[in-house]
């Protein structure tokens, strides 16, 4: 989870999972009488763990941006009735919604109410990562992380066939020969990610070198890791791929032709489902991926 003594904004895949905000189920919980009844609960939501309230209060309203249930210009539920629905003080979820701020996810007016922004509109570098860490297996997020994968390491086989050296080469056969042609699960994992960062460093861009290494660090651990991983490939594939790229002509075609084969796939699941908003296309969450996988809901009036 984040850690609240550097404040950044990073999910960290190691925490703890007892008492995770992101992964708790969320218990429905009918709106109480009293003072309650003037900030009837937009989401059902438990309340914070103590120890790191703040964290948990952020990552409950950032999945609930990520995943579309705050919607862009839609308003963010007052302070008030979020301090009573989490059951924390005003000042933190002051805090939690200024974290948001910076992220771009919503626009903040003193005394005027927070309105949640689109978060296909931010630009901070730091949300990639952030939507891989509520993303659960199946759903529209997974599903992007898959695509962006498999789409990024094109780059790192189209300079590797220009540049990559004997020597490489030679090291990326030795570790083929290591395989059987039925390899277990975590050898053929082992092997990506060797061949993948000697196919960076091949090509020679340090921009892709670091790119490749954030994205094993950034998957390793998360829960969706088994379903976003490196590019897949049996070992006859990354037999025939180093093949190529030892004769400097056709790995690029061969690699693409996986890739489209990827992208078909991910397009025919029930999570990859598009759109069209305002002219615009999103990607949309179905709504018993959401519900299944502790995310906030609305409450249901009447």
């Amino acid at each position: 989870m984040v850690d609240k003594q550097t404040r950044s904004t990073d999910v960290n895949p190691d925490a703890p999972e007892e008492g995770a905000a992101l992964d708790d189920p969320v218990a429905a919980a009918p709106a109480q009488a009293g003072s309650r009844a003037h900030h009837e609960p937009v989401f059902q939501v438990a309340p914070a763990h103590r120890s790191r309230v703040a964290d948990q209060v952020f990552e409950a309203l950032l999945r609930a941006i990520l995943r579309g249930e705050l919607k862009p210009g839609e308003a963010v539920p007052t302070q008030r009735a979020l301090s009573v629905q989490f059951g924390v003080s005003p000042l933190v979820v002051r805090q939690a919604i200024h974290r948001l701020e910076e992220l771009q996810l919503v626009r903040v007016r003193q005394g005027s109410t927070t309105i949640v922004l689109d978060p296909n509109d931010a630009c901070d570098v730091r949300l990639i990562e952030l939507q891989l860490a509520v993303a659960t297996p199946g759903d529209a997020l997974a599903l992007a992380g898959i695509e962006n994968r498999t789409l990024s390491a094109l780059p790192l086989i189209v300079l590797a066939e220009r540049r990559i050296r004997d020597a490489t080469l030679d090291e990326i056969d030795a570790e083929l020969a290591k395989l059987s042609d039925a390899p277990s699960r975590q050898e053929i994992l082992e092997f990506q990610g060797v061949f993948w960062l000697k196919i960076a460093e091949a090509g020679c861009n340090p921009l892709l070198r670091h790119q490749l290494r954030w994205w094993i660090r950034t998957v390793r651990g998360l829960r969706t890791r088994d379903a976003i991983g490196l590019p897949a490939g049996d070992v006859s594939f990354y037999r025939e791929l180093a093949a190529a790229l030892r004769r400097r002509s056709g790995a690029v075609e061969l690699f693409l032709e996986r890739v489209k084969k990827v992208c078909d796939s991910l397009e025919g699941l029930p999570g990859h489902t598009l759109h069209h908003e305002s002219g615009r296309e999103h990607l949309q969450v179905p709504d018993d991926s959401v519900e299944n996988n502790g995310s906030l809901r609305r409450s249901r009036r009447g």
